[in-house]
Formats: C-alpha cells, structure tokens, sequence
C-alpha cells in the first residue's frame, strides 16, 4: 500500500509539473476559418527624420481582406486623436483633435495630414495580414519558418520589415529616408464587425469637411 502511495505520489507531481510548464508556454492566437479578418491593437511611434520629431500612440486596427480597414488613433490618457476608414480605394479620415476631415481616393497623401509623412494606408492591410506586397513594385523575402521577414520597394525607397514575432504578435517598421513608423502589435484577436458601415464614416456637423483627389 505504501508503495502504491509513493507511485501515486510520483504522478501527481510529475502531472503538476508538466501543467506547470505548459501554463508558461505562450498560447498561439487562431485566426478565423479563413483567415480573411483581424483586430490588433497597438503602440506605435513615428519619428520624422525631416522635422526631427516623435510621436508616439496606441492604433486599434480592424480589418477584413482584401481592402477594408478601420484604425482608431489615440494620444496620451487615451484622448481620441483620429479615425481611418478604408473601404476598397476610398478613404475617410477624420482628425478630432482638429475636427477636420478628409476624404477621396486612398494614396500615399492620404495620411500626411495627419501623421506628416507619405504612407498609402492601404500597405497596412498588408503588413497586418503577414502578406506579401504586389511583385511588380516590392521584393520580399522570407525566413526559416516561411514568414515574411522584410520587404523593399524597388522604386520608392521604402522598406517594411517584420520582427519579435511570437505567434500573432510582433514587430512592424515602416521607413523611408525621411520616417520610421514601428508597430507593436500586443493583442489579437477576430472579433471584426462584418458590416460595411462599420468601414465607413462620416463627417460630424461640427467638423469642416475636404475632398482629396
């Protein structure tokens, strides 16, 4: 009896050691079936080599692919600083601590009024869903897990690299020869709204409205 104790004893230790063990390792976050939509919130910091300036923010992004996103940008104690709708080549971005909002078709302009640099919002989607940018303007490449590591345009002097990556999380920094936008991404999950409206915006009454090109 006693030594049926003791084997007893021996199992339930090695038992709790191994739930122990497993408890630290991190649990990898599943995509939805497809992998078609996202949440991710975010810190991020934008230095501005050209005005010799920082700024740093938490992003909430979500997004459904191929070409619908939605970002809600927030400053220090959480104070609202803007909303970014895409939804397919149109964009709508309104700054509330300006009560400005602009509208038309997206492209690299789209978030100068905002974050002062030349960026198409529309690479976000990309970097975000771990996808490749189009062959005929980026070269990209992979590491040994078969994931995107880095990727480079051939004509804009652009890069996007990939970094710290622990499942869904990691790294994302964009740069050019005068910024460099890095994304932390600390949360994921799949709980994305799939209705259009949700992708879209509108002015409010007390905002002045501008149409870009």
């Amino acid at each position: 009896m006693a030594q049926m104790n003791l084997i007893f004893l021996k199992n339930l230790s090695m038992g709790l050691f191994l739930l122990s063990l497993s408890a630290c390792v991190s649990k990898p976050v599943a995509r939805d079936q497809a992998g078609q939509k996202g949440q991710w919130d975010t810190k991020a910091q934008l230095k501005d080599f050209k005005n010799q300036k920082n700024h740093s923010m938490s992003i909430s992004f979500w997004s459904i692919q191929p070409d619908r996103m939605r970002a809600e940008v927030t400053g220090p104690f959480g104070v609202a600083v803007a909303t970014l709708t895409l939804f397919r080549s149109h964009y709508d971005l309104a700054i509330h601590t300006q009560k400005k909002f602009y509208s038309g078709t997206a492209s690299e302009q789209s978030l100068a009024k905002l974050l002062g640099v030349k960026l198409d919002p529309r690479i976000l989607i990309y970097v975000l869903f771990d996808l490749a940018l189009p062959e005929s303007a980026w070269v990209c490449q992979r590491d040994a897990g078969n994931l995107l590591k880095e990727c480079r345009g051939k004509s804009n002097e652009m890069s996007v690299k990939w970094s710290d990556r622990d499942g869904e999380l990691k790294r994302i920094t964009l740069a050019k020869t005068d910024f460099e936008l890095q994304i932390l991404v600390k949360d994921f999950s799949t709980n994305v709204q799939d209705e259009d409206g949700f992708f879209r915006q509108k002015a409010a009454p007390s905002y002045t409205s501008y149409q870009t090109p």
